[in-house]
């Protein structure tokens, strides 16, 4: 059965009867709890027992959830079960929320799963919503693991709830279940607030690895001049991949006495990765009073310490001294005033096909026409970010254009600062936008729009006018980038020159500049987008 026709269905079985419920509300019914209570003990079938736990929802009483509570650990149809969950939902009272989250352990069925949910979102519009919090937070065993997932997911995002909501967060992130702290990791980026960046910077001292890599990776999102101080104390972390992560999020910034001392502390790291990530972001820093100090440690360190510190020094100055101590400090005397470390290229700013994303407004109108399935075949003169490998590793097949978009693609985005706003649109003989207007590059955006990207497949024909058209209408953009492999021949305009003419008159007020970049074009192609660039501001790229 398809997922709409079970929703549909579930609709059908739960909601109806919560109808007939709130229709009952409207006058006294015509029968008390006592009748309702002696009905259920004598019924044997479940739809007669399902049928009196509609009608139960008259009574919003607190004998209603003791009655209901003594009743279910002995039932066993997930479909009854289903149907109390719901009626729990909708009482409203306190004890029926207490009375949620003491059953909220009950999520192994996916029936079970998917009415919890369901009965948590309508209960978290009513008054005792802040009742199951309340009681679900004070659950301490590892089966309610489910429900506080769902309650991450489920706390309000309204402006006028978020402290609230924050202070949730703060106290499910001390939950024993690591993913339970993801969760509330992934869920903090959707904030922006010094006391948010606080609340992550806590979790780099998580017990498990992969918490402090997450928050490692959403503190990245920020500029580096609000999170410097935060990231510092991960250079620290038992686990080398966290302090190998550390060092590229802190080397993007500015040189501090801090992050210098701690760089020349990791070039003699137990774990070799680590070092050699540490003399890389010196290399990066180019601050050579990281020189002076290796030099000065090389000279009370003892093996191997003092092998890791010369190989150190011989990558940032290309001399070789090895471990000699007195070699090292008599080059430096002559050479210190004037020596200059080569710079590096950082490596955490965003690229796609081989040019830096600058713009902090940007669309990516990507072509996924039929021919983009065809061989991908790199033009000389630039190296793809991503890698390129020259055939798939199972089965010999050569990589197409279509994936090697996506890799792109993926890689820019994943890259991408809090600070700026994107969108993705494919194109084929239509448009599909991931969102119709640009949102901000925070973590969990940046996650849906990779999703977004991953699931798409190349086919049809290409529509380049219709797509420029709707992305030009965006009110914040001022960066488009087109990618396409081939001429139009579909939409309002297929004619190369009316194209150009038309988006240049469009684009006349608002300036957009719209790069594009060319995948194995043929002559004509190639002077289309050579031109639709140059007459908007634009560059072309040849990939």
């Amino acid at each position: 059965m398809k997922k709409g026709k079970k929703v549909l269905l579930l609709l059908t079985v739960f909601v109806l009867p919560l109808s007939t419920l709130s229709s009952q509300q409207q006058s006294p019914p015509p029968y008390s709890l006592d009748d309702l209570i002696n009905e259920y003990n004598q019924a044997k079938e479940v739809e007669a027992k399902r049928g009196i736990i509609s009608r139960m929802g008259a009574f919003k009483q607190r004998r209603t959830v003791d009655f209901i509570l003594s009743k279910y650990p002995a039932e066993t149809d997930v479909t009854l079960k289903c149907d109390i969950i719901y009626l729990l939902s909708s009482l409203d009272i306190p004890e029926s929320a207490n009375a949620l989250a003491d059953l909220s352990y009950e999520l192994n069925d996916p029936r079970m799963k998917e009415t919890f949910k369901n009965a948590l979102g309508l209960l978290s519009k009513s008054q005792c919503w802040n009742h199951y919090v309340k009681s679900l937070l004070q659950k301490k065993k590892e089966h309610y693991y489910e429900a506080k997932l769902f309650l991450v997911e489920l706390l309000p995002s309204e402006e006028s709830k978020k402290e609230e909501t924050l202070k949730i967060l703060s106290l499910l992130g001390g939950e024993a279940d690591y993913r339970i702290r993801k969760a509330v990791i992934e869920r903090l980026s959707d904030y922006d607030s010094d006391a948010v960046l606080s609340t992550l910077g806590k979790f780099l001292k998580d017990s498990e690895e992969s918490v402090q890599l997450l928050a490692l990776r959403v503190l990245d999102d920020y500029p580096i001049s609000r999170t410097m101080e935060l990231l510092l104390p991960a250079l620290d972390s038992k686990f080398p991949c966290v302090r190998m992560r550390a060092i590229e999020a802190l080397c993007e910034g500015s040189s501090s006495d801090k992050l210098l001392k701690k760089l020349v502390s990791l070039v003699t790291d137990d774990n070799s990765e680590v070092r050699k990530k540490a003399v890389e972001g010196l290399r990066q820093l180019c601050d050579t009073s990281a020189i002076t100090q290796l030099i000065k440690n090389i000279k009370s360190a003892t093996p191997p310490q003092d092998s890791y510190i010369a190989d150190a020094l011989r990558i940032l100055t290309e001399q070789d001294f090895g471990r000699d101590s007195i070699a090292w400090e008599n080059w430096w005397k002559e050479r210190s005033k004037d020596f200059r470390l080569t710079p590096v290229q950082r490596k955490n700013l965003p690229t796609f096909f081989g040019t830096t994303v600058a713009s902090k407004r940007i669309i990516f109108v990507i072509d996924v026409s039929g021919s983009m399935n065809e061989e991908y075949k790199k033009k000389d003169g630039w190296s793809p970010q991503t890698g390129l490998p020259s055939e798939d590793e199972k089965g010999g097949r050569k990589v197409t254009k279509i994936e090697m978009a996506k890799k792109e693609l993926i890689s820019a985005i994943e890259k991408l600062q809090r600070d700026v706003k994107f969108n993705i649109i494919f194109y084929n003989q239509q448009y599909n936008a991931w969102r119709q207007q640009i949102i901000e590059a925070t973590y969990n955006n940046k996650q849906a729009a990779i999703e977004f990207v991953r699931h798409f497949t190349a086919e049809g024909r290409t529509n380049i006018y219709d797509t420029l058209e709707f992305a030009l209408n965006d009110k914040e953009v001022n960066t488009i980038y087109l990618l396409s492999d081939g001429l139009p021949n579909e939409g309002k305009y297929t004619d190369p020159p009316v194209i150009i003419e038309k988006i240049t008159e469009l684009n006349k007020a608002k300036r957009v500049s719209i790069s594009t970049f060319g995948f194995g074009l043929i002559r004509k192609g190639r002077a289309f987008l050579e031109e639709l660039a140059k007459k908007n501001y634009g560059e072309f790229y040849d990939r």
